[in-house]
C-alpha cells in the first residue's frame, strides 16, 4: 500500500506540490506522527512556524490521500459495481490492504487542525466510498434489488455519521441538527430494510440508543450483547468504531452508577486488548487511557493494567504521554497498596492540567486516608491535604459543577470520618455518616467511602 501511495504522490498529473511527497516521507520517518516542530522546517523557508501554511499543507494532503483511497479500491476491484456479490475472501483482502492507509488518513484528520465539523464530513466521504462497494458479511443476504441496496448504503452511512455527530461536542451537534436528516426520517427509512439486511438493525440499535441519550442499563446491555454477537461479521474498521461507541455508552453507565457497570466496561477493554483493537485505533486519547487504567486497578486487575500500559502508552499523543505515565503509575501504586509512593508522585502534580490535577487529588486523598486509618500518619496531615484540595476546587471556580461537587462531597465525608474516629469510641454511631454519604447524588469514590465507613 505504501509503495502505491508514494507512486501516487510522485505523479505530476495527480500532485503538483512536491512538498506533499516529502511531507509523507517525513511522517513515516517519525512513526506516523505529525510533529510540526520537526517536519515544518524541512518543508518551508524560512523555518519559523506559520500556522496558516501548515494547516493548508495538511488539508491539501488529506484531500489527495482521500483520492488515493478511492483509486486503491478501484485498482483492487475494477469490476466492482453496485449489486455485484463479492467473494467474501477477496473482499476481506481488499479492505485489509486499505486498512493501514485508512488509519493513516484518520490520524492525519485528527492532527490537521481542521474544524471538528469539517473533520467529521471528511470521514463521512471516506466511509461513503467504502459503503458504495461493500456488500456485507458472507452470511447476510446479498441478492438485494439495486434500489434497495442503494437505500441500505445510504442508511448505513447516515447512521454512522449521526452517531459520531451526536457524541461530539456541542458545536458539532448544532451543525448536525441544522444540516442532517431527522431521526424520524432516518429511522423510517432503515427499519423496513432490517429483515433483508440484519446488520442494519445493529446500526439502528446503537443509533437510537445514542440519539435518545437516556442510556438506560437495559438498552446498554442490549447494545453490549449485539456487539459481541455481530463482532466477527463486522468489517475491521466497524469493529473498532462500535468498540469506541460501546465504550462511551458503558462509561456513561459508570457515571450513572449502574450495577456492575465498571466490570462490564473493563470486560470490553479486555476484549479490545485481546482482539488488537487498540492497535488499530492508532492514537489513544489521554482520558481514555487513564480511565482504563483507573477502572482496571479499582477491580484489582493490576497485571493486566501493567500489560496494557506497557503496550499502549506509546499510542498516547507525545504531548500527553508524560501525564499518562505519571497518573497510570500512581493508580498502579495505589492498587498495590504502595500509598507512600502515591504521596511521592504528588511532587510532580504541577505538571498536570487542572482537571487531571483534581483527579490526582482524589487519588492522593484516598491514599492518605488509607494510611490514616492504619494509624500510619496523624490526622493533621490528612486534614491539611483535605483543606488544600478544597481550596484548589474553590480557586478554580471555572471547573464545571459536575467535577467540583463530587470532590467537595468526598472531602466533607472524610472530614466527618476523621471527627468520628478521633472521638475514640469503641462502637461509634455510623448512621449519620452513612446518611450524609447517601445524600450525595454524585460523589467521588462512593463505594470506597462506604467500605471505609464500615471499617471505623
Amino acid at each position: 500500500v505504501w509503495v502505491w501511495l508514494v507512486r501516487f504522490l510522485s505523479s505530476p498529473y495527480i500532485n503538483s506540490d512536491e512538498r506533499l511527497l516529502r511531507f509523507w516521507k517525513l511522517i513515516r520517518q517519525h512513526d506516523f506522527q505529525v510533529l510540526p516542530e520537526l517536519i515544518y522546517p524541512k518543508l518551508f523557508s524560512p523555518p519559523s512556524f506559520d500556522t496558516r501554511k501548515w494547516n493548508a499543507l495538511q488539508h491539501k494532503f488529506v484531500l489527495v490521500l482521500r483520492e488515493f483511497l478511492v483509486q486503491q479500491e478501484l485498482r483492487q476491484e475494477p469490476l466492482l459495481t453496485g449489486l455485484a456479490a463479492i467473494n467474501s475472501r477477496s473482499e476481506r483482502k481488499l479492505y485489509d490492504l486499505a486498512d493501514d492507509t485508512t488509519e493513516a488518513y484518520q490520524t492525519l484528520l485528527e492532527d490537521s487542525q481542521l474544524p471538528p465539523w469539517e473533520q467529521l464530513t471528511e470521514r463521512r466521504r471516506l466511509h461513503q466510498r467504502r459503503y458504495e462497494s461493500y456488500s456485507g458479511p458472507p452470511d447476510i443476504k446479498h441478492a438485494l434489488e439495486a434500489q434497495l441496496w442503494h437505500q441500505v448504503q445510504y442508511c448505513l452511512l447516515e447512521l454512522r455519521f449521526s452517531m459520531e455527530a451526536l457524541l461530539a461536542d456541542s458545536e458539532v451537534k448544532e451543525e448536525y441538527k441544522s444540516s442532517s436528516v431527522s431521526n424520524e426520517h432516518l429511522t423510517g427509512l432503515a427499519t423496513p430494510l432490517v429483515d433483508d439486511y440484519p446488520l442494519l438493525g445493529f446500526y439502528l440499535l446503537f443509533f437510537q440508543t445514542i440519539h435518545e441519550g437516556t442510556f438506560s442499563i437495559t438498552v446498554i446491555k442490549q447494545c453490549e450483547a449485539a456487539y459481541y454477537q455481530w463482532y466477527e461479521h463486522l468489517h475491521l474498521e466497524d469493529q473498532s468504531f462500535f468498540f469506541v461507541k460501546l465504550s462511551t455508552l458503558l462509561n456513561r453507565s459508570m457515571g450513572q452508577q449502574h450495577p456492575k457497570a465498571r466490570e462490564r466496561y473493563f470486560a470490553l477493554q479486555q476484549f479490545g486488548f485481546a482482539k488488537g483493537i487498540f492497535l488499530r485505533l492508532g492514537n489513544i486519547h489521554l482520558l481514555t487511557f487513564l480511565n482504563i487504567c483507573m477502572v482496571g486497578t479499582s477491580l484489582g486487575k493490576l497485571d493486566w493494567v501493567e500489560q496494557f500500559r506497557t503496550a499502549h502508552l506509546p499510542q498516547v499523543a507525545p504531548k500527553d504521554r508524560s501525564k499518562a505515565a505519571l497518573l497510570s503509575e500512581a493508580h498502579l501504586a495505589y492498587g498495590r497498596a504502595d500509598y507512600a509512593k502515591v504521596y511521592t508522585l504528588a511532587g510532580q502534580v504541577n505538571r498536570l492540567p487542572k482537571l487531571l490535577r483534581l483527579q490526582f487529588y482524589g487519588l492522593q486523598i484516598k491514599a492518605l486516608t488509607e494510611r490514616y486509618l492504619r494509624d500510619q500518619i496523624a490526622a493533621s496531615i490528612l486534614i491539611h491535604y483535605l483543606r488544600s484540595a478544597k481550596a484548589f476546587v474553590r480557586y478554580h471556580s471555572d471547573l464545571q459543577e459536575k467535577y467540583q461537587a463530587p470532590m467537595l462531597g468526598m472531602v466533607q465525608v472524610i472530614q466527618k470520618m476523621i471527627q468520628l474516629k478521633e472521638k475514640g469510641r469503641k462502637n461509634p454511631d455510623k448512621q449519620p455518616l452513612k446518611t450524609l454519604l447517601e445524600s450525595y447524588t454524585h460523589i467521588n469514590a462512593g463505594e470506597w467511602l462506604r467500605e471505609k465507613i464500615e471499617q471505623l
